[in-house]
């Protein structure tokens, strides 16, 4: 969804509907690319990528693994929260979903495709 009733713009909503047994697990991966619209210039040849993870309520052991792939040449400078790991241009966050959490990765690339 682009825009919205509250007023944001250029935000893209992921969303579903899935039925979980009490008592069971179920995992859904996810993937997809994302344009050099979605990193915001915070200077010359630096970047920065905000992912917000909402807390879906009465879930109190959402496992969630991101895995944030750089621009070929790209190369990490800050992440947040500091639990995140990084190699390389790739960096992940691996951590139980406990509340609404920014993920942050700010890298320097002099290009961003």
């Amino acid at each position: 969804t682009h825009g919205g009733s509250a007023g944001l713009t250029d935000l893209v909503e992921v969303g579903g509907f899935l039925v979980v047994e009490p008592g069971s697990v179920l995992t859904v991966p996810l993937s997809f690319d994302l344009g050099t619209e979605v990193v915001r210039s915070v200077g010359p040849g630096r970047y920065e990528y905000r992912l917000v993870l909402a807390k879906q309520p009465g879930m109190d052991r959402d496992e969630v693994s991101i895995e944030v792939l750089l621009p070929p040449g790209a190369r990490p400078l800050t992440v947040s929260p500091a639990t995140m790991s990084v190699n390389g241009s790739t960096v992940v966050w691996k951590d139980t979903l406990l509340k609404d959490t920014e993920l942050i990765v700010v890298f320097e690339s002099s290009r961003t495709q």
